[in-house]
């Protein structure tokens, strides 16, 4: 049998379980569909993202969500894409 100390601990940690699922979720449409963390929240403003400023934003909380060596790799294919853009220029 459980005590209440436990009962509290076990539905905190479904709360924040659950919690975490949605900024996950969450966070999946930002970056999958560039939807807007604001809209996402509050249902409000606009619904996708656009500017430079708001690509950048979602770049850089991608970008420090990956493990060092994945970092890595992305700064690698960035800069093959330029050199790939001023070939095509």
């Amino acid at each position: 049998m459980m005590d209440e100390g436990e009962l509290y601990f076990l539905e905190k940690d479904h709360t924040r379980r659950h919690r975490d699922a949605k900024q996950l979720t969450d966070l999946h449409f930002h970056s999958a569909f560039s939807v807007s963390k604001h809209w996402l929240l509050t249902g409000e403003g606009r619904m996708f993202n656009s500017t430079p400023e708001e690509k950048m934003e979602q770049m850089t909380t991608l970008f420090n969500e990956l493990y060092p060596e994945f970092q890595d790799f992305v700064l690698r294919q960035i800069d093959e894409l330029i050199e790939l853009q001023n070939v095509r220029q």
